[in-house]
């Protein structure tokens, strides 16, 4: 998306002469993969810094945005987006994201990725799209997934199949793929007591654990009370900053070592306006449940992390009982008080 404003400049030159001059401004939104912002960035912001010098432009990354927008000058602008497709090895074009994904076998993995990953810096390169392959751990059903222009993106397609030399499932999503998840929700009003073990598999109901997880989680509308050892699992992340948004009152306890841990979340809730309380001891805060709107726990050794999704063996439990519940809340309002900031 485009904006361009005609903005008046008086310039003097000596005492006499004013001349009136009409500066075109411009600003463009670029679609970007939230991974590459760390690139644009750089280290304690320098690459960025050293960018708005250079270019005599603005450049904004939305928070849980994929997009940069870039303001200032035309000329200056358009020198900008193309030091950065150098930069980023990667086309940037206005608008959304097209996202692509593919059901590539996970055997073809490996000539896919190359010695090094040296087959994928290569398909990105020619492609100028930005390539996701899962790991060899991530759960079945998990896709390689090419976000960039349609172009890029079908170029990317091409050449991930010459590699693997087979075709493959290939199939156009929107621009966030995972907003699709919002239609599937729990009645937490309706009595449960069920149990999820992980690592992540597809359930007697046709869900994969995971999900349902996501959708008792995603369907609060009251209230939610987390309290949780490590967050590093940004699927549960966005889903509790999307709660927020909407308005629901949200807390969050947390262990202070793993609240600065690396790839831990804790920071983007508070950033987004949450409530967050750490405990202050050299002991760890070992606890992992939520309270649902004061109706349903979940509880359990799952931590909210990645590797407990794809790999550990962990259970959650997730109940309506009325006293059980009781008896949670009355630990969590006791350690809220505890850990007051």
């Amino acid at each position: 998306m485009k904006r361009v404003v005609s903005r008046p400049l008086l310039v003097v030159c000596g005492s006499v002469l004013y001349c009136l001059i009409q500066l075109t401004m411009s600003s463009t939104t670029y679609g970007l993969p939230g991974g590459k912002h760390h690139l644009v960035i750089g280290k304690g912001g320098s690459t960025i810094k050293q960018l708005q010098a250079d270019f005599g432009v603005n450049i904004t990354l939305p928070r849980l945005s994929e997009s940069l927008i870039i303001e200032g000058e035309e000329e200056g602008c358009e020198k900008c987006r193309q030091h950065l497709e150098e930069l980023l090895n990667f086309e940037l074009q206005p608008g959304e994201l097209t996202v692509i994904e593919m059901d590539v076998p996970k055997h073809k993995y490996g000539a896919l990725i190359g010695p090094r990953g040296s087959n994928l810096r290569n398909v990105e390169s020619e492609s100028k799209a930005d390539v996701e392959v899962p790991s060899r751990m991530a759960p079945e059903g998990s896709k390689v997934r090419i976000q960039g222009s349609d172009a890029c993106c079908t170029k990317a397609v091409s050449l991930i199949e010459e590699l693997i030399q087979i075709s493959v499932s290939v199939e156009k999503k929107g621009k966030d793929p995972s907003i699709l998840k919002e239609e599937h929700k729990a009645d937490l009003t309706e009595p449960v007591n069920r149990a999820l073990f992980f690592p992540d598999h597809e359930e007697a109901d046709g869900m994969r654990t995971f999900e349902v997880f996501l959708q008792y989680l995603r369907s609060v509308e009251k209230s939610l009370d987390v309290c949780i050892f490590a967050l590093t699992n940004n699927d549960i992340a966005e889903t509790i900053l999307n709660l927020h948004r909407k308005g629901v009152p949200v807390r969050v306890i947390c262990d202070n070592d793993q609240a600065e841990s690396q790839g831990a979340d804790i920071c983007r809730l508070r950033q987004a306006g949450i409530n967050v309380r750490e405990d202050k001891t050299e002991f760890h805060m070992h606890h992992k449940f939520a309270i649902l709107d004061g109706s349903v726990l979940l509880n359990g050794s799952f931590n909210w992390t990645l590797q407990a999704v794809t790999s550990n063996n962990e259970n959650v439990v997730i109940t309506s009982d009325a006293e059980l519940i009781q008896q949670f809340q009355a630990c969590y309002e006791k350690m809220w008080a505890e850990f007051d900031e």
